[in-house]
């Protein structure tokens, strides 16, 4: 069993590292660098090659609903190792690939059944328990790694490619995430802090009792306070239908960037290594930008937080498909900046924002009700990009698309309001007789 040491690092701490570096190598950022190569390779269309990921995301969606209920048990470990194992050996096999179906099955639905228990769900579902009143800076820093995946992991993978092919690729990330992930998670992952005998934040005894004396509004929300909703409990609330909307809608936009951008910079005379050095800055921004999110949410309402995080994205999808092609990259650069603030806010509070609404104790059962319905808005959003470009030769209607529903998402995340639980009933003695 983990003991705890007086100056001792929380273990909370330990599971956001590896949460990160979870995120990191299994992101979706490295997807898009095969696009090219393989369709061209293979004369594959772009909304056929985008098909496997909308199949990719649609097998999440509902893998995940039966997923979420898992993490809020104790074999949550044994999911994650057993994970990193399957979506490496599967991705290590589309070196072998030669028709569309394969591609489908391998990188569309065994892929996706192994990542599920590395993904952001199970991650973040994780560190939630871990902590309260440092959730929000807590899940930034392992929001960190989907960024650092585009800085750190895709260029190395569009080195491999560019020097040895795409099928080396494929095999150099899925033995990545079975070396990196698979074996450590055992050690490492463990449900909630009350399971080895200490406090969410790594509060001792006398933090609690002080807390509790002095709240204020950055104290405010502690284990203690938190209240928990079970998953059908939180289906009867308006809150978290609005909240499976309003998410649905902007990640509609943020995964078809991931899998569009590198394709769409080299479309309008972008080199490859530039597009995903643009990439790379983009969510270098948002890497930075990143645990200044996660001290606001702690510190402020994470619903305003949020809002203004998709207001920054706002201008770029307006703007990207103009200024690409006829500005080049110092007019690239400055929106690329504005979208990556906008998506370090967007991986970081929509995950805080859950566990604000919906409490800790069965977070991953909650968190997982949305994910069949958002996935299939972010599955739909790639294969639209994909389809539009096959179209009409360009991206500039989705990105316009994307911008409003991103508009529609920050008026509503602004309306809604933590649930609060009915009063009891009392009942009414009965009347008694004479």
């Amino acid at each position: 069993m983990l003991a705890a040491r007086r100056g001792s690092i929380f273990h909370g701490w330990i599971i956001t590292a590896y949460g990160a570096v979870a995120l990191m190598l299994a992101g979706p950022y490295v997807f898009g660098i095969f696009l090219r190569p393989m369709t061209e390779e293979l004369g594959w269309s772009r909304g056929d090659f985008a098909l496997a990921n909308t199949v990719s995301v649609f097998m999440g969606g509902v893998i995940g609903f039966f997923v979420g209920p898992i993490v809020d048990g104790r074999r949550g470990r044994w999911l994650i190792a057993g994970g990193a194992v399957v979506a490496g050996l599967s991705l290590a096999a589309l070196a072998f690939v030669d028709a569309m179906w394969q591609f489908w099955l391998l990188r569309g639905v065994i892929f996706m059944i192994g990542s599920a228990g590395i993904s952001p769900l199970v991650v973040n579902s994780t560190i939630s328990k871990w902590f309260v009143r440092r959730r929000g800076t807590a899940i930034a820093i392992a929001s960190m790694g989907l960024s650092s995946g585009a800085i750190v992991v895709a260029p190395g993978i569009a080195w491999v490619v560019e020097h040895w092919g795409w099928r080396s690729g494929w095999v150099v990330q899925g033995a990545l995430i079975i070396a990196v992930l698979a074996i450590p998670a055992v050690f490492i992952i463990r449900r909630q802090p009350e399971d080895i005998g200490l406090h969410p934040d790594g509060d001792t005894n006398a933090d609690l009792a002080r807390l509790a004396a002095t709240a204020t509004h950055s104290t405010r929300r502690t284990a203690a306070s938190e209240v928990s909703w079970t998953r059908a409990e939180a289906m009867r609330t308006s809150q978290l239908w609005t909240l499976v909307i309003v998410f649905g809608l902007s990640g509609i936009s943020s995964n078809a960037i991931f899998l569009h951008l590198i394709p769409f910079l080299q479309d309008v005379g972008f080199s490859a290594a530039v597009a995903v050095g643009i990439v790379g800055f983009q969510n270098g921004v948002a890497l930075v930008t990143k645990p200044g999110w996660g001290v606001l949410m702690d510190r402020y309402d994470p619903r305003h937080m949020i809002a203004l995080g998709w207001a920054s994205k706002l201008l770029p999808l307006c703007l990207m498909p103009l200024v690409g092609s006829h500005y080049g990259l110092w007019a690239m650069l400055p929106l690329n900046v504005l979208y990556g603030i906008g998506a370090g806010a967007q991986q970081s509070g929509q995950e805080v924002i859950w566990a604000y609404c919906f409490g800790r104790r069965h977070i991953g059962a909650v968190r997982s009700v949305a994910l069949p319905i958002t996935t299939i808005l972010f599955a739909g959003g790639v294969w639209f990009a994909g389809a539009a470009w096959d179209a009409t030769g360009s991206y500039t209607l989705p990105f316009i698309l994307f911008a409003v529903f991103c508009a529609i998402a920050m008026v509503g995340i602004m309306l809604i309001r933590p649930p609060v639980r009915p009063a009891p009933v009392e009942a009414t003695p009965a009347a008694t007789t004479s």
